[in-house]
């Protein structure tokens, strides 16, 4: 059976401070995760949450731009799906999936 000197529960931000940090006191220890390894605010909060918000805030300025004529609807959707493309592989899908909308 192995043995640790710590056993940290979670495997977010503060867990992985929490690991490095008894490393550096030459401690042993071991993360558990019940979900998906990075946490609430990596995978269901903060990060997914501050890129819904930056999402809804392009398409609003698109549709009631101070500018007219510089920022289309069309357009914003163009350069999200160029993003989403380019980051899709190592984001999580809540990060590009709204509620009552299909993934593509």
């Amino acid at each position: 059976m192995d043995r640790y000197d710590l056993v940290i529960l979670g495997s977010g931000s503060t867990a992985f401070a929490a690991a490095l940090r008894a490393e550096e006191l030459g401690k042993t220890a071991v993360l558990t995760e019940e979900r998906t390894v990075g946490g609430t605010c990596v995978n269901r909060g903060c990060l997914p949450s501050k890129n819904l918000i930056e999402a809804a805030k392009l398409l609003h300025d698109a549709q009631s731009p101070r500018y007219p004529g510089r920022l289309t609807v069309p357009v914003v959707q163009e350069a999200l799906r160029r993003t989403r493309a380019r980051r899709a592989h190592h984001l999580p899908a809540c990060f590009w999936t709204l509620p009552g909308k299909e993934s593509t």
